[in-house]
This record gives structure tokens, C-alpha cells and sequence, in this order.
């Protein structure tokens, strides 16, 4: 794997600069066009496969179509290859440790399709299906692996929105997506910023930042990877508040003793 390392003065007087008042940092280039396609190609390995992994489907696309162009996203898979060796290698770790104090684990990881005809995420914060204690930090990473535009849905943040506490949150039966997510009630955000990526470029962000993405609207789809880490010693509440999920795996990321 090739990816791109972030020396320790660009962390702190680059990254950690727009990290702290927007709640989000980007990293250009982050991974080759090459590893991006053996990521894929690995995804779509455990989508043919059905087993491994955990597969969601898109609600509004018809069952009789053929699993990769029906897929939604792809849960727990962090412990396989190629993906642990990216979520334990030192180019992607060193962007988590500025933003962790001391010890912390992976919790999730997902590869994220918008197939075309997929529809958007409404506006939310990742911590409103996060019940932890303590609720914070947890730390998001997202990496583009195809080409993410405004046409094929790339994501959209509310920049500084991560100060706020998390704010109410509900099914969203009233959108096209018909209760499929928690979002926000109040779904009138202004001042959003679309981050339009190339194959291989990163941004890691607060689970407390406001964001969503819009309809495929594109022939091609649009396939990202997504982990999410927390500190060591957090307690998941996830059972008690939501019933039994299956996608959570906690696995060590980074210890003192190495």
C-alpha cells in the first residue's frame, strides 16, 4: 500500500489549524489511484462472497438487480486484509493521534457505496447513533475511492457545526429514504461545504459535525471507505439504546505499550 505520510510539524500547524475551528481536515492524495482499486476490488470481493462481512442493500432499487449495482454499504470488515493494514498503518494513524489523548480503538469501518439512481443522506451528526461514554472524542475517517462530486453525492458539512452539542434527531419518514436514517429534525442547514474529492484524497471529522450527501445522480457509482474510532475504555451503549447491532467491532488501534 501507498499513502501518504503526514509529517508531525504539517499535523500541527496544518491539519490540527482546520481541524479546530471547522471541525474537519482534509489530506489530498492519501491513497494511490491503485490502492483505491484494490480496496474496491476487495469490497466487492466480500459483496459476491455474502459472507465476512455485513451488506445493506438500497431501499428504493429493485432486488432483481445484481448486488454490486444495489449495494449500499458494507460493515466489519476492519480485522481483513488489505482494509487492517490500512486502518493500523502509521501514515493513517498519525492523523488520529493529535486528535486522541492516549489510547483508542477502531469501532467501525463501512465502505459506503451511491450506486447510480442511490439516494442521498439526510443532514446529521454521527453521535446521535453513538451512545458512548464518554460521548466524545470519536473520530471519523473518510476516503474517497472513486471520483465524489455534487452529481455522483459527495459529502456535504456544516463547518464549525461540531462545537454544538447534538442536537434532536428522528426517522426521516418524511424524505424519499422513508425512515431508513436517524437524521436531524430540523433539516434547514445553510452555509454547507461540498467536499468534492478525487480517487486516493481523505478527511477525517468530529462525530459531531453536520453533514449529508445527496442523490447519485450520475451513471457511475460513487464508493468511499469509512472508519470511526473512539477512545480506549469507552462504554457502548449501543445495545441498550437501540436494540442488538451487529455493526459495531471494537479492535485496539493504538496502544501505549505498542
Amino acid at each position: 500500500m501507498t499513502s501518504r505520510s503526514i509529517e508531525p510539524d504539517q499535523r500541527g500547524g496544518g491539519v490540527l489549524s482546520e481541524w479546530e475551528p471547522n471541525g474537519y481536515f482534509r489530506v489530498g492524495e492519501f491513497l494511490s489511484h491503485g490502492d483505491c482499486r484494490r480496496f474496491i476490488e476487495a469490497a466487492q470481493h466480500l459483496v459476491r462472497q455474502g459472507q465476512g462481512a455485513i451488506i445493506r442493500y438500497e431501499g428504493n432499487l429493485a432486488e432483481a438487480l445484481p448486488k454490486e449495482r444495489r449495494v449500499s454499504k458494507l460493515y466489519r470488515f476492519h480485522r481483513a486484509e488489505p482494509f487492517h493494514s490500512l486502518v493500523t498503518s502509521p501514515a493513517l494513524i498519525s492523523l488520529i493521534r493529535p486528535l486522541m489523548d492516549g489510547d483508542f480503538d477502531l469501532f467501525l469501518s463501512q465502505v459506503v457505496w451511491k450506486v447510480p439512481g442511490a439516494l442521498g443522506q439526510p443532514w446529521h451528526q454521527d453521535s446521535s447513533v453513538f451512545p458512548f461514554e464518554p460521548s466524545r472524542p470519536v473520530i471519523a475517517v473518510w476516503i474517497a475511492l472513486t471520483e465524489a462530486t455534487e452529481s455522483t453525492s459527495c459529502l456535504r458539512v456544516v463547518p464549525r457545526s461540531h462545537k454544538a452539542d447534538v442536537a434532536p434527531h428522528g426517522r426521516d419518514q418524511g424524505a424519499a429514504t422513508a425512515g431508513r436514517y436517524v437524521t436531524l429534525v430540523d433539516q434547514d442547514v445553510a452555509a454547507y461545504s461540498s467536499l468534492v474529492m478525487s480517487p486516493g484524497d481523505l478527511v477525517v471529522f468530529d462525530s459531531h459535525l453536520v453533514h449529508s450527501s445527496g442523490d447519485n445522480l450520475s451513471t457511475k457509482a460513487r464508493i468511499a471507505l469509512c472508519f470511526h474510532f473512539a477512545t480506549t475504555g469507552t462504554v457502548d451503549r449501543t445495545a441498550e439504546t437501540f436494540g442488538d447491532s451487529p455493526y459495531n467491532d471494537w479492535m485496539p488501534a493504538v496502544r501505549a505499550s505498542g
